[in-house]
């Protein structure tokens, strides 16, 4: 059983710590253009979406961004939880927080900094998508609008 758990901690170790956070403390990071598109979203009922494609994240800092929207039903309206995991490169991480003035509201300490935040998704009807659309809002994913929201969150 020890043997067991010191493999388990020596792997965790390795990986680097897991933070949970709210997706506002990822804003910093977000403003500055290091991973945008993390964020609540509204789909269309019926829209075939990555939400990797809606991402926009700079390979120098992040090594990768893990999205689990299984809970999803995109064919049903309603509101689900997607967890979104990012992994940072501590040293570029903290070096660019550090070179960028930048506060981030969790630890920076070790090789690799995994975060990792729920978002919600509203899948909507084609309806209130559509009304969504026409007063304004910019980030409603539907088959027509996918494509000009995920160059919209590159360009944040």
């Amino acid at each position: 059983m020890s043997i067991l758990i010191v493999t388990m901690l020596a792997s965790c170790m390795a990986c680097g710590k897991i933070h949970n956070h709210k997706v506002d403390d990822l804003k910093p990071l977000a403003d500055a253009g290091v991973i945008t598109g993390v964020k609540d979203i509204t789909v269309a009922e019926g829209t075939d979406v990555n939400l990797n494609d809606l991402v926009y994240a700079d390979k120098s800092i992040v090594k990768s961004v893990d999205i689990d929207d299984s809970a999803v039903d995109y064919s049903k309206a309603g509101t689900y939880e997607v967890i979104y995991t990012i992994t940072f490169d501590g040293d570029k991480l903290r070096d660019y927080v550090k070179d960028n003035n930048l506060n981030v509201n969790f630890d920076t300490d070790g090789d690799t900094i995994v975060v990792k935040t729920t978002v919600t998704v509203t899948v909507a009807t084609k309806e209130d998508a559509d009304k969504a659309i026409a007063n304004g809002a910019t980030d409603v994913v539907t088959t027509e609008t996918k494509e000009s929201v995920a160059e919209s969150n590159k360009a944040n």
